[in-house]
């Protein structure tokens, strides 16, 4: 096979027509070919300019694969951990007790779309966000104050999945 055989032969895989080939179009003909020991064995001239454009097209998958890999790992790491932030001054309109001895904090709605029920229910649960048993009794008392005397708090929470409190003040 000559290279004028081999480039018409590639022009039909790639059904490209007349156009111009391009270095991945050559080295995707090259690569349908099967591999460069089919080429050989088939008589087509492989001179160094063969072997870089499949070697090429080998390196801009793999280059490829690198940018998708980095970009999913940011991605997992950017979703998966909790970002601290501070809300000042909501009003609580609400406080719910749970079974397990955790509570629920009611806001406004809308206070943080990124919460439950469109940012009105904030979490205080054992074991998330640093919370133990004994700081969600007293973080109780204080929410319990609050809804009781109208004031505001202004606490730390997550703002990932249950937007879980981390600590709390009522303000004066």
């Amino acid at each position: 096979m000559s290279a004028a055989q081999f480039i018409a032969l590639a022009r039909r895989i790639c059904s490209i027509g007349d156009l111009p080939l391009s270095t991945s179009k050559r080295a995707m003909a090259i690569r349908n070919m099967s591999d460069r020991a089919d080429l050989q064995a088939s008589g087509a001239p492989l001179n160094m300019n063969v072997y870089l454009l499949t070697t090429s097209r080998r390196v801009n998958v793999k280059t490829n694969a690198w940018r998708i890999a980095v970009a999913l790992f940011l991605f997992i790491t950017t979703n998966a951990y909790a970002v601290n932030v501070w809300k000042f001054g909501m009003p609580v309109s609400g406080v719910q007790s749970l079974a397990d001895g955790s509570f629920i904090i009611y806001g406004p709605s809308g206070a943080d779309p990124a919460c439950p029920e469109n940012g009105t229910l904030f979490y205080v649960e054992p074991n998330q966000n640093g919370q133990t048993a004994a700081g969600i009794k007293s973080m109780l008392a204080l929410v319990l104050t609050a809804f009781s005397t109208n004031k505001t708090v202004t606490f730390l929470y997550d703002n990932v999945g249950h937007c879980n409190v981390n600590s709390l003040k009522v303000n004066p």
